[in-house]
């Protein structure tokens, strides 16, 4: 596995400038080319209809491009010791996700960074809309990163990586390549199975409804170990230290629990396990730590193998 080329799409949000840090981080470590690009919807002249607008809407997508240009190159510091390529794409569609997209698949990008959130988009517990298409239709796998994560405030190396696994195949491929980051940043690889707890409506004979939590069979949940254990030991890719975590409860609360317990720096998942409809390219568990996780998430998109 190799990344040779890192796309970072940036808005010049609070959110896409982490981002930036973050594509410059995996490259330093990972030897990789910074692509960086910015998307203009495109001014159509013709709409005006008449030669003078013509010539202003001509004008004015050169200066947008131009300035455009100027702050991306501006965006780069002296000190980035990666090789950069800045682009600005002008766009008669107002598809931005599509684009970016599109600029991955031509120029063989194996990772894409972009922030949740845009400059439009307000809430913070909100995962942007540009994101999630990005995510949900990405040639390559996603890294997302948030403007609010502690990890951004200072420059503490990336030393603790966590992969959810729920034994499927999608989970598998998202196993290898955390241990492929892990070995990357010399960082220790945790493995977190979570014994989801399930509530379920109950109806009496009186025909009143109740709710019960049902829990998952004991024996799955000692077997479990053992199970990501024999993963560890047979699964192929580079040594890294490992550590086991068998968690209790909702999966998306216990996963962002143990990555505020352990100061987990990155966490990689499918972007659909088990529980996932095949119909819903984002699984809940996926959209929750993409809208709540304080480090960034890297997303490989279910039905792709990227391994």
């Amino acid at each position: 596995m190799t990344i040779r080329n890192i796309l970072v799409s940036t808005d010049f949000s609070d959110a896409s400038e982490t981002a930036f840090k973050q594509a410059l981080r995996f490259a330093n470590s990972l030897g990789a080319t910074v692509h960086i690009l910015h998307v203009v919807d495109e001014l159509e002249p013709g709409w005006y209809g008449v030669d003078d607008a013509r010539k202003r809407a001509t004008a004015l997508r050169s200066t947008i491009k131009q300035e455009a240009t100027s702050m991306l190159d501006e965006m780069v510091p002296d000190d980035a010791n990666v090789h950069v390529n800045t682009h600005v794409s002008m766009q008669l569609s107002f598809d931005v996700a599509a684009t970016i997209n599109e600029y991955a698949a031509e120029r063989d990008i194996d990772l894409i960074v972009i922030g949740t959130r845009g400059q439009t988009d307000r809430s913070p517990y909100a995962m942007g809309r540009v994101a999630s298409q990005v995510i949900q239709e990405a040639p390559c796998p996603v890294l997302a990163a948030a403007e609010s994560a502690p990890w951004t405030r200072g420059r503490d190396p990336l030393t603790d990586v966590v992969a959810p696994i729920d034994f499927s195949e999608a989970s598998y491929r998202a196993y290898s390549y955390a241990r492929f980051m892990a070995h990357a940043f010399d960082a220790t690889l945790h493995l977190a199975f979570v014994a989801e707890s399930r509530t379920v409506p109950l109806f009496s004979d009186t025909g009143l409804p109740s709710i019960q939590t049902v829990e998952m069979p004991a024996e799955i949940v000692e077997n479990s170990r053992a199970a990501l254990q024999h993963m560890i030991d047979h699964a192929d890719g580079p040594s890294v230290e490992h550590k086991i975590h068998i968690e209790k409860g909702e999966p998306a609360a216990a996963v962002l629990d143990l990555i505020e317990r352990k100061g987990i720096g990155l966490a990689v998942i499918a972007t659909r396990g088990h529980s996932g409809l095949k119909r819903l390219l984002l699984g809940s568990t996926t959209r929750r730590l993409l809208r709540m996780a304080s480090c960034p998430i890297l997303t490989l998109r279910a039905d792709r193998d990227d391994t």
